[in-house]
């Protein structure tokens, strides 16, 4: 028996453009190199793919593990100035940033990598984020 094994982009294409199911919102920390003191910049994207994956480790006891991937269509290339470290959360979410932040976020993604896919079509073109 023959098999053959082709990649699909059924979740990424959608017509002529990359399928996305939601917004995301990124708080970018940065340095205020006068004050010294650590501020907070919100970054709004409209239209990503996100996906959520739960896992189990039994490595060192039994541990749960939420990740998220988000891949954001390569239009967006030219604000995206976030980094590892920053914070990603799903939809538009304004919250102030003066007050227990971001340990206020219930449902929030810390961005562990970042990943430039600029190969094939435009239309499959985007920027993978992975977030823990």
């Amino acid at each position: 028996m023959i098999v053959s094994y082709q990649m699909v982009f059924l979740i990424f294409t959608w017509g002529n453009s990359m399928r996305t199911n939601t917004d995301i919102t990124i708080y970018k920390r940065r340095l205020d190199t006068k004050s010294k003191i650590y501020t907070w910049k919100r970054l709004y994207i409209k239209a990503v793919m996100w996906q959520e994956e739960q896992g189990t480790s039994f490595k060192n006891g039994f541990t749960e593990s939420k990740n998220v991937r988000i891949f954001i269509p390569i239009d967006y290339v030219e604000i995206c100035d976030f980094i590892e470290g920053d914070i990603v959360l799903r939809g538009n979410i304004n919250v102030d940033t003066t007050e227990d932040f971001p340990n206020c976020l219930i449902d929030r993604y810390v961005i562990k990598t970042i990943k430039k896919r600029d190969f094939g079509s435009h239309n499959l073109q985007h920027i993978e984020i992975v977030g823990e």
